[in-house]
């Protein structure tokens, strides 16, 4: 998403990133800052700068399935890259993923709280808009295209292989993801699944 709004953007834009120092390079300016940041992080940046979040038109953030961001990111830790090296890597290469759910930090935190990404105290912003990742071209064509130069796409970086989603869960696995993201499922962004779904038993008895 940062590759393509920076590629492709029409107008000004800042990133913000650990840079040694800010700068403006190619019409972009880089802001010393940090990367990731919760929903709260990001208003505390601008308050700072006496710039509020209910005066943007729309910010946006990206929502995945949790089913399928813990097996990505289980995938992922698997390739065991030397920058990743740490706690959770080590869960995952000597753990396996039922060890990864029921014990993996994400940023430092057990669970994860990727709910702070989307509420600030509680409150989602009424300009917040979600994008699904699930159906991300077609949320990018209704929500930030008139923003984009023509020709725009979402380069896919990190992509990381792994099995069908029902065909890894089992019910255990299943509560335990439901623990580490009870926000997204109790707030009715993506419903419970019932793990093993009656398609992956089917694949199973062939």
């Amino acid at each position: 998403m940062t590759a393509m709004l920076r590629d492709h953007r029409k107008g000004a834009i800042s990133l913000t990133e650990p840079y040694e120092a800010s700068s403006v390079q190619g019409g972009i300016e880089y802001i010393r800052d940090k990367r990731h940041e919760t929903l709260d992080d990001a208003a505390t940046f601008f308050d700072e700068r006496h710039i509020w979040l209910e005066q943007f038109e729309q910010f946006v953030v990206v929502m995945r399935s949790s089913y399928e961001l813990e097996l990505s990111c289980f995938a992922y830790l698997l390739k065991d890259l030397p920058w990743d090296r740490g706690k959770a890597q080590e869960l995952v290469l000597e753990g396996g993923f039922r060890q990864h759910l029921a014990t993996a930090l994400f940023f430092g935190m057990n669970p994860p709280g990727l709910d702070l990404y989307y509420h600030v105290e509680g409150h989602i912003p009424d300009n917040l808009v979600i994008l699904r990742y699930e159906k991300l071209a077609a949320e990018i064509e209704r929500h930030i295209a008139s923003y984009l130069e023509s020709g725009y796409e979402v380069p896919h970086e990190n992509k990381s292989k792994h099995a069908p989603v029902g065909q890894v869960y089992d019910v255990e696995l299943a509560a335990l993801c439901y623990q580490r993201h009870k926000w997204f499922f109790d707030n009715g962004f993506y419903s419970r699944v019932t793990y093993p779904t009656p398609d992956a038993l089917r694949d199973i008895s062939q």
